[in-house]
């Protein structure tokens, strides 16, 4: 059986506020749920008689926003965005002129990946190369890959900003599981992997965290005002920071 994508692609934001471009939710009551999942084709090669079977993955590529979120905006309480367990979801070369390249998760909504995902060369002009996260959000599942590769951001969290305040009442919570790799992102600022500012990230499972670079702290991860809980087998190499703390920097600033 063979695997193929079914791209979402080059779409381009046209909402006045500039978030999302293939995806965009924005529900504070009226449910609004969008399941992303795998999907079977059969066909028969007209050259060789031959019936092909596969599976066609979901993919997001290459989509632009000129605010946050370059490929999914989810804005809301009652918006929620979902995965299935067999999907491994792939986020490509999207970019965000602000936060979250791929995805902008904010306002009380939910994200909830079961399955797998892959992020790959996505970009933000501010914070979270492939993600910024304001709200609840969960990654992966047991069993399951998450891969963050060479995703920037030109401040914080080269792949992922988790991101809180005090000031706004706003405590984010990303859960990780199963098998996820963060190599070779890269931060303009904190977090080469991952930036925690008061926020609870959790992870579980077998994390690998390679080759990030961040030119401030934290060459891997930086974490503010926050907590971060580790269940499971977790390896640093060759992560680099400009400043402090190669593979992980803390620190408190209350």
């Amino acid at each position: 059986m063979s695997s193929e994508s079914v791209p979402l692609a080059n779409a381009v934001s046209t909402s006045p506020s500039g978030n999302g471009s293939a995806i965009i939710t924005n529900s504070t009551d009226a449910a609004a749920t969008v399941n992303i999942s795998s999907s079977n084709y059969s066909y028969t090669d007209t050259t060789t008689g031959e019936v092909v079977d596969g599976v066609a993955q979901p993919a997001f590529e290459n989509n632009q926003a000129a605010a946050n979120g370059g490929a999914i905006y989810n804005s809301g309480a009652a918006s929620v965005i979902t995965s299935t367990q067999d999907a491994q979801v792939r986020f490509e070369a999207n970019i965000a002129g602000e936060s979250g390249g791929a995805i902008a998760n904010v306002n009380d909504a939910t994200v909830a990946f079961a399955g797998g995902s892959d992020f790959i060369s996505n970009q933000s002009g501010v914070d979270g190369g492939a993600i910024a996260n304001k709200s609840i959000m969960s990654l992966g599942s047991e069993g399951k890959t998450t891969t963050f590769k060479e995703n920037a951001s030109s401040q914080h969290g080269g792949a992922i900003a988790n991101l809180g305040s005090e000031q706004e009442n706003i405590y984010p919570v990303l859960g990780i599981a199963g098998n996820t790799s963060f190599e070779a992102n890269q931060a303009g600022g904190d977090g080469g992997a991952i930036y925690n500012n008061t926020a609870i990230l959790s992870m579980e499972g077998v994390n690998n965290f390679s080759d990030n670079k961040a030119i401030g702290n934290g060459g891997a991860i930086a974490s503010l005002n926050n907590n971060i809980g580790v269940i499971g087998d977790t390896t640093f190499s060759r992560n680099i920071a400009g400043a402090n703390g190669g593979a992980l920097s803390a620190a408190d600033t209350t």
